[in-house]
């Protein structure tokens, strides 16, 4: 071989190891950058949701606990062989959340649903949410109590608004 062409076939060989080892160092770059999604941490309660949760905590009995934005699927499932397609029966639970339940700590089982009703609540399609969400809640006997949003809360008036929908629904559910 020549030595012009050595040195040609020296030169490119030097070229592809140098663009080899570049397009290398380059990727490892670019893999170590997150990737940025399009998603932003936000709390779990509003802040008028917040207040009433902290008096709920304070008036909720001993053996129970307090969940917040629970998914309405959570609660209640599509019974299986209703007669219709499970998705038409699951959509329109799948996506609703109720604010508060109070669930019996040893077994999880819900007790009480607890809506906190904002100036929302008085919009059509929020009235029509609501009464659907109440509607499949009664069906399976789970009790609904609505609670209109307040600057302060009277922790009295709280507790006996929920005793008393408790037990309602001890009366209830030793008469089935």
């Amino acid at each position: 071989m020549d030595p012009l062409s050595a040195f040609i076939w020296s030169s490119f060989f030097i070229f592809v190891m140098a663009g080899g080892l570049l397009l290398f160092f380059l990727s490892k770059f670019y893999q170590a950058q997150p990737q940025l999604l399009p998603y932003v941490a936000v709390p779990l309660l509003t802040y008028a949701e917040c207040r009433f949760f902290q008096v709920l905590e304070e008036v909720l009995p001993k053996d129970c606990y307090l969940l917040a934005q629970v998914r309405l699927a959570n609660l209640v499932h599509v019974k299986p062989g209703s007669g219709t397609s499970f998705w038409k029966n699951f959509s329109p639970i799948g996506m609703k959340c109720v604010d508060f339940v109070i669930v019996k700590h040893d077994t999880m089982k819900p007790l009480l649903v607890i809506e906190l009703d904002d100036r929302t609540h008085s919009q059509a399609d929020r009235h029509q949410r609501d009464h659907f969400v109440d509607q499949v809640l009664t069906a399976v006997g789970i009790p609904v109590l609505h609670y209109p949003v307040s600057a302060s809360y009277n922790s009295t008036e709280l507790y006996q608004a929920i005793s008393s929908k408790l037990s309602s629904r001890a009366k209830t559910s030793s008469a089935l």
